[in-house]
């Protein structure tokens, strides 16, 4: 308690004697501070897309797409100081994840390759003199010039080529399973290329029962950061959500729009 008191003394007449715009960034009041919030449809359409053979691996179940819509949007604040949006989704015991995407995807930032260029070159060059008799001044008297042929030969080397090097990738989306495969986790970053900000499309392929006509699933969102708080980097939560979204399994070919672009492939 006596501790508590002191620290609290301490931070007091730091904040008193900081200047104001120092004073709130010291505290981890500053300015700029965002605020996101989600948005998460309440109900959404899985067409089945069961390839034949299914019922021979799996009896009594098919296979469902669903697209599920997330929204996010940065109210206030700058939206920089968001550097990840986590999204789980989570489905019943019964389910089965099959595929999902946006798969994980790696970026560059923007970087270019780097260019070396190479360049050979090679001269040669020859050097000749006549013979004959060159007369000498004040003298009756000549001297003798011998004729003579020399050769050189030079080369010069200068890098040139172009090479494919790539800078070091950085993860921009991360994906996988979770919960024993009967869920998907997917953690987005902002790159050059890409804004967190906007609709994001999550495309999942369930393997369900086939007696089953709908179920609920879960879905968790978090907008994650940093910001100082007395000299100390901590993890901050810009903003979260807790959805529960009903999938209603229906039969029929699924839309061109929400097609997966990979083959569906069932295995054991």
């Amino acid at each position: 308690m006596v501790r508590q008191s002191i620290a609290l003394a301490i931070l007091w007449q730091l904040v008193l004697f900081t200047p104001t715009a120092e004073a709130q960034e010291l505290l981890g009041l500053e300015e700029g501070l965002p605020c996101v919030e989600f948005d998460v449809p309440r109900a959404v359409v899985a067409h089945d897309i069961s390839p034949r053979g299914l019922a021979d691996i799996w009896p009594d179940h098919r296979l469902v797409e669903v697209v599920i819509p997330i929204s996010v949007r940065v109210t206030v604040g700058n939206v920089s100081r968001v550097r990840e949006v986590a999204i789980d989704v989570t489905g019943p015991a019964e389910t089965q994840v099959h595929d999902f995407a946006p798969r994980t995807t790696l970026d560059t930032r923007g970087l270019a390759p780097v260019a070396v260029t190479t360049t050979n070159e090679r001269g040669r060059s020859v050097d000749a003199t006549l013979g004959g008799q060159l007369p000498i001044p004040g003298l009756e008297a000549a001297a003798k010039v011998t004729p003579s042929i020399s050769a050189n030969r030079t080369s010069r080397g200068v890098t040139t080529e172009t090479t494919t090097r790539l800078p070091a990738q950085q993860p921009v989306i991360v994906s996988g399973t979770r919960e024993s495969g009967r869920g998907v986790f997917f953690q987005m970053r902002p790159s050059p290329q890409a804004t967190l900000e906007g609709q994001h499309e999550l495309r999942l392929q369930l393997l369900v029962r086939e007696c089953d006509e709908s179920a609920e699933f879960t879905v968790d969102l978090a907008a994650k950061g940093h910001r100082k708080v007395l000299w100390i980097d901590q993890p901050q939560t810009w903003g979260s959500q807790h959805a529960t979204i009903a999938v209603r399994y229906v039969v029929g070919a699924t839309p061109v729009s929400h097609q997966v672009a990979k083959a569906v492939a069932v295995e054991r």
